[in-house]
């Protein structure tokens, strides 16, 4: 067995200035910890809340290291990347919401009395209030938080609930070695492992020096994450982001990633392109149902409306100004929604040909 350690900073305490800390599990045997000093904890970078110092950090990390210890998939595939989006953010949900179940566990034993602990334990980290981040950074921080938040309830479900006819640690270890295989899966617990990931294709025949750039899949908090930005930051009520915070008792209820239009995912790829300093990508996504599916193709209308966008044609809308200013080509059809997003309608069917003759016909 490897040899793990780490170096504990010296000062334990915020002081009356703010010194705050970070622990990372390096993959390499190493546990770090960062001080930081005077800022509020949530104006680093990360997204995440730091910590004052104290044991639960180290419980936290030092649960990363046993995970790599003992060959977790799933922190194969977030260390070496070897996945999409949505499948690294899955095995990412699972590692982080041991480590969170576990601090939660801790506190528990060591507010009991059951233990005797260094120092008294205070509350964990994780505030139902909203951060003090501007706006525009919400959405950043609100989608860093989702490996610990989500994750822990995934864990929690897994240790009361079992699966695969195995139950409490059992069952944890047992996702450690098969990985939920997308974020639905973790936010829909009952769904794992069962429930399989629809194999979603798109087009890549992009023509006029459009270049494909890169592919993946995004997962369902994807869909969630947007409509809950658009709620929060402008005031485009797809969905009241507000139902994300909770006032339950157990860590594992506080926070909530589904809603009515983004559930029912099945699966999904996006493909984007550039050209010189532009960028424009087309995403295909799937539902259970064709009723899944027009819900959130309803629903998603609402964003492009939402910024003062103008409807030109049957599947093309066109926002002028702002930040959001583009050309979007918006079409479900049976179970899929198709989005193709680019600077102008011109540039619609250079992105996707094959949208080009509709786009064309539809003006």
């Amino acid at each position: 067995m490897r040899r793990h350690s780490f170096r504990v900073p010296t000062r334990r305490r915020p002081s009356s200035l703010g010194v705050f800390f970070e622990g990372f599990y390096n993959y390499d045997g190493r546990i770090q910890f960062i001080q930081y000093d005077g800022d509020h904890p949530m104006d680093h970078p990360a997204g995440i809340h730091p910590y004052s110092f104290r044991e639960t950090l180290v419980v936290h990390e030092l649960v990363h290291a046993l995970q790599d210890e003992f060959g977790s998939r799933a922190g194969q595939i977030r260390q070496t990347g070897a996945g999409s989006f949505d499948e690294i953010a899955a095995s990412a949900a699972l590692l982080e919401g041991e480590a969170v179940y576990l601090e939660a566990l801790y506190i528990e034993q060591c507010a009991s009395g059951a233990w005797e602990c260094v120092v008294e334990p205070p509350a964990p980290p994780y505030s139902t209030e909203p951060t003090n981040h501007e706006n525009r950074e919400l959405a950043e921080v609100f989608l860093a938080r989702y490996p610990y938040l989500e994750g822990v309830a995934f864990v929690d479900h897994l240790y009361t609930e079992g699966v695969s006819g195995r139950t409490d640690w059992e069952a944890v270890h047992h996702a450690h070695q098969n990985p939920p295989t997308s974020t639905e899966q973790v936010t829909h617990p009952e769904r794992y492992p069962s429930e399989p990931v629809a194999a979603v294709f798109g087009p890549e025949n992009s023509r006029n020096g459009r270049i494909p750039k890169f592919w993946s899949r995004l997962g369902e908090r994807q869909p969630y994450m947007m409509f809950w930005y658009q709620d929060r930051e402008h005031g485009i009520p797809v969905i009241d982001s507000e139902d994300h915070f909770s006032d339950a008792e157990a860590l594992s209820d506080r926070f909530v990633y589904e809603s009515t239009p983004s559930t029912g995912w099945a699966g999904d790829r996006i493909l984007t392109f550039a050209r010189g300093e532009e960028d424009a990508y087309v995403w295909t996504i799937q539902f259970d149902s064709v009723g899944d599916a027009e819900e959130f193709h309803a629903a998603y209308l609402q964003v492009p409306a939402g910024h003062g966008g103008e409807q030109v044609g049957d599947y093309v809308w066109v926002i002028p100004e702002g930040q959001f200013a583009d050309a979007f080509y918006v079409r479900q059809s049976g179970l899929q929604v198709t989005i193709v997003n680019a600077p102008t309608i011109e540039d619609l069917g250079d992105v996707n040909p094959n949208v080009a003759t509709l786009v064309e016909s539809g003006r």
